[in-house]
């Protein structure tokens, strides 16, 4: 159920979101498992305040941090965050786009 422009969770399972003022970003962090992670996508992500973690070496398994604005789109009315299934993974806040 939608109220308030917010998402009202009916189960404990889901919490509703109290976005702050919409004018100060607020970092959050998607995380993702992959098989593998280039080292100029390595670079790209420390820089931007992400993560890489090596979970397992064979086969190679890596959980991903992606750094992503909550409030981004209060501010410029699209997701910060976007993963689609053939053109990659985008976090316009940060500059980062992987193909």
């Amino acid at each position: 159920m939608w109220r308030d422009n917010r998402l009202v969770a009916q189960r404990n399972s889901l919490l509703p979101r109290e976005p702050s003022e919409g004018n100060e970003p607020d970092p959050h962090i998607y995380w993702m498992t992959v098989g593998a992670v280039s080292e100029q996508a390595r670079k790209a992500l420390r820089e931007a305040d992400g993560q890489v973690i090596e979970l397992h070496a064979s086969p190679p398994v890596v959980l991903v941090g992606l750094p992503y604005d909550s409030n981004y789109s209060f501010r410029h009315r699209y997701d910060d965050l976007a993963i689609w299934r053939t053109e990659g993974i985008q976090v316009r806040s940060k500059g980062l786009r992987f193909e």
